[in-house]
């Protein structure tokens, strides 16, 4: 049972590693190109690719290591803070058991990034370089407000208050209920109030990683 568990792990893990992966590339070979910055600055053509885009291009592979970090970082966490919580409850279960779940869980929102990244490819959904470091205002509560009432730092916490968001609520509350032989309303007062501990340490974090990258 422990080598199943380890090995689903490892091939969730890679299949939402893939998707991102996969978005990456066509983001920066369709979407993120010379043109796309040109005409986003403003700014003189040849000055652009001197400059903003050749430093862009430079730091590119950076995002893809970092596809390890957003994945694996919440993933293990989460799993953490599910963990203690059922310690505190008395539930006996597998930390592994509580990875899986929660790594399945993630494919959620690599896919969504996925479907994300084909849509802005294929031009349905437009992305300007003044909303390209949020591109999923669309389907959260940030829709209904004017970014330019919101401080900057209430920005990706909003943005979390998503309709994917939802489905992992969704998702990860039946499985909870499931391992924990909980009904569903226990398990989704579990999931408030272990991954609301968790959702703050990574909101900290992500914001670290927006702020500073």
């Amino acid at each position: 049972m422990q080598r199943y568990l380890n090995a689903n792990i490892w091939f969730i893990f890679l299949t939402i590693i893939s998707f991102y992966a996969v978005s990456l590339f066509i983001e920066y070979k369709f979407i993120f190109t010379d043109k796309f910055f040109v005409q986003a600055l403003n700014v003189d053509e040849s000055f652009c690719l001197q400059c903003f885009f050749e430093s862009h291009n430079k730091s590119a592979w950076i995002n893809y290591l970092l596809i390890l970090v957003v994945v694996w970082f919440p993933s293990l966490s989460i799993s953490f803070c599910f963990k203690i919580g059922a310690i505190l409850k008395n539930v006996h279960v597998s930390y592994f058991k509580l990875v899986d779940l929660v790594l399945k869980a993630q494919l959620i929102f690599a896919i969504n990034y996925f479907v994300f990244t084909i849509l802005k490819w294929k031009q349905i959904i437009v992305v300007s370089y003044s909303n390209m470091d949020n591109p999923f205002i669309y389907q959260s509560v940030l829709a209904f407000f004017s970014l330019h009432n919101i401080p900057f730092w209430l920005l990706h916490p909003l943005q979390l208050l998503s309709v994917c968001e939802f489905f992992h609520f969704l998702f990860v509350s039946y499985g909870i209920s499931k391992l924990f032989s909980y009904s569903f309303a226990s398990a989704v007062k579990f999931y408030l109030l272990f991954y609301g501990i968790a959702l703050f340490f990574w909101v900290a974090f992500s914001f670290f990683l927006i702020t500073f990258s």
